[in-house]
């Protein structure tokens, strides 16, 4: 009996966190399995748009990411931000972005800076008014060199989540060089 139960425990704490759910197309697919992450910057002064692609096809603990694009924003700009996560392994490839705006309770995405002089601010919120992290605004203040971490972080009980530090759960962490020029 005890053996039963312990073995009923190991499924039900393997199912928790956000490892699969349902897509709008019916698919299931694991947040684990983002390959690809996109990050576009609209400058509010010209309205001129970038894409940057952080991608690792293969997914997390095969060969290296097969593309890592360099963030380059221009000095003294401000920009607004937006995310897409994708699982591109995935036939078709999945928007995960759609999972992650249906359980926004459950996610938030921080955004951590290394040697570049900007700030970073998150736009969205959840449906209890903690940061989501989809949507950015960001200003550039000189020009620098520096990395951009950005982490999607899950919260399996949305009641830990407190809008200020990442759970104990990462769906995906990408770095990315940036340059202010």
């Amino acid at each position: 009996m005890i053996r039963v139960v312990v073995a009923l425990l190991v499924v039900v704490v393997g199912m928790q966190g956000c490892k699969e759910s349902a897509t709008s197309n019916g698919q299931n697919v694991d947040h684990d399995g983002v390959t690809t992450v996109t990050l576009t910057l609209t400058n509010t002064a010209t309205l001129s748009t970038q894409a940057f692609v952080w991608e690792d096809l293969d997914g997390v603990g095969g060969a290296a990411p097969n593309r890592i694009d360099t963030i380059t924003v221009a000095a003294d700009s401000t920009y607004k931000g937006s995310l897409a996560f994708e699982n591109r392994k995935a036939s078709p490839p999945v928007n995960v972005t759609i999972d992650i705006l249906n359980e926004r309770n459950n996610h938030q995405v921080f955004y951590k800076l290394a040697g570049a002089m900007a700030t970073i601010t998150t736009t969205d919120l959840d449906g209890r008014n903690l940061p989501l992290g989809l949507k950015t605004n960001w200003t550039s203040l000189k020009k620098s060199l520096g990395s951009l971490t950005v982490s999607l972080s899950h919260y399996p009980d949305s009641t830990t989540k407190k809008g200020t530090n990442p759970s104990t759960e990462t769906d995906v962490n990408v770095v990315m060089p940036l340059t202010i020029r």
